[in-house]
């Protein structure tokens, strides 16, 4: 169904897992909270249909996982799955920053320096929350500008996942150096776009991800402090 231009989902069982999805993504979902099929199938006031097509598609995206009583759960955070993430979104955004490079390199140039300029606005600050955001579209736009739908399709199912994170990356960038670090690399990535220096595009780190993936240790000490509030 189509209204002044927007989309809306077709489906009730789309509606649900837009629901649920939002809900886990922005962790208002804990992990391994329990699914309530019935109080959701009562607040929708539909049957349990519905809930449970929303809740098979979501464990297929390993957002929620089931039992063999065949109870759902939401998924629980783990360090493993983090590095997943963190190794898939390394490919991803390599490829989709070589490809956008040899496409677009002049609109590449100007969508870069226009976030550079929110992000050096909010790097001084405390809205870590906000530099996150806006760091997160910069390399949304930079995938989408690479031309191929399911590099972009692929990239926006990741950040779902690693949106279940929010807390932890929240905590690490508010207790390191990782906002200069990157910011250091988004202003050398910059001065070799506006020079329109291939090599030296392809010698600055893009992903630069896995230098953002927390030590095991520092992954212990966030669960501790988060189980002893």
């Amino acid at each position: 169904m189509k209204s002044q231009g927007r989309d809306y989902p077709r489906t009730l069982s789309e509606v649900i897992y837009n629901y649920l999805k939002e809900a886990i993504t922005s962790a208002s979902l804990k992990s391994n909270q329990k699914i309530q099929e019935k109080e959701i199938a009562s607040y929708f006031k539909v049957s349990t249909t519905p809930v449970r097509e929303a809740i098979k598609r979501l464990a297929g995206e390993g957002l929620i996982k089931t039992s063999s009583h065949k109870e759902a759960f939401v998924a629980e955070l783990s360090y493993k799955e983090l590095m997943d993430i963190y190794e898939a979104i390394v490919c991803i955004d390599g490829m989709s920053a070589r490809l956008a490079f040899s496409r677009a390199l002049d609109v590449v140039t100007k969508e870069v320096e226009a976030y550079l300029v929110k992000l050096r606005k909010l790097a001084p600050g405390d809205s870590v929350e906000d530099w996150l955001d806006v760091n997160e579209k910069l390399y949304l736009r930079i995938c989408e500008l690479s031309g191929n739908q399911f590099l972009y399709q692929i990239r926006q199912m990741i950040n779902a996942q690693l949106g279940r994170y929010k807390p932890l990356r929240f905590f690490l960038f508010r207790t390191s150096n990782l906002i200069d670090f990157t910011m250091e690399k988004f202003e050398l990535l910059l001065d070799a776009l506006k020079a329109k220096n291939l090599e030296k595009i392809q010698d600055v780190d893009l992903g630069a991800w896995l230098r953002l993936v927390p030590p095991e240790d520092r992954w212990i000490e966030y669960q501790g402090g988060r189980d002893a509030k």
